[in-house]
C-alpha cells in the first residue's frame, strides 16, 4: 500500500516546482523530499537549510506523512518583512505629501489668476 503526496518549491515567483510521489504510508517529510527529485532539480537547497510545511503549517523532517500532504519547501526571506512595510509606508506618505503640495500649488495658481 502507499500514499501519494506532493512537493511544490516555488524557485522565484514566475517558477514553481511540482512533483507528486507514491511513497510508503511510514514515509517521512525528509524521506519524500528525498525521493522526489527536488534535492537533484535544485542542488542549492542541500547546501542551505531550508524549512518546509505541510499545507502552510510548518513541521518538522520527521513528521509522517498523510495521503493528499502538500509538502512546501519554503525559499529563505530576502527583504525583512517589516523592513518592507516601512518602506512601503514611507513611499506612500511621500506620495500624499507630493499630491497635496501639487494640489495646493493649483489652488495658489487659480486664485492669482482669477
Amino acid at each position: 500500500m502507499s500514499v501519494t503526496v506532493s512537493v511544490v518549491y516555488c524557485h522565484s515567483p514566475n517558477e514553481v516546482w511540482e512533483n507528486s510521489i507514491c511513497v510508503s504510508p511510514t514515509a517521512t517529510v525528509a524521506e519524500v523530499l528525498a525521493s522526489s527529485g527536488l534535492l537533484q532539480a535544485y542542488p542549492a537547497l542541500q547546501e542551505n537549510t531550508t524549512s518546509f510545511g505541510v499545507f502552510g503549517q510548518a513541521c518538522l523532517p520527521q513528521r509522517q506523512v498523510k495521503a493528499g500532504d502538500r509538502i512546501e519547501v519554503y525559499r529563505p526571506l530576502i527583504v525583512d518583512p517589516m523592513q518592507s512595510r516601512r518602506r512601503r509606508a514611507a513611499l506612500r506618505l511621500a506620495q500624499a505629501q507630493k499630491e497635496k503640495a501639487a494640489k495646493k500649488a493649483h489652488a495658489k495658481q487659480r486664485i492669482q489668476s482669477d
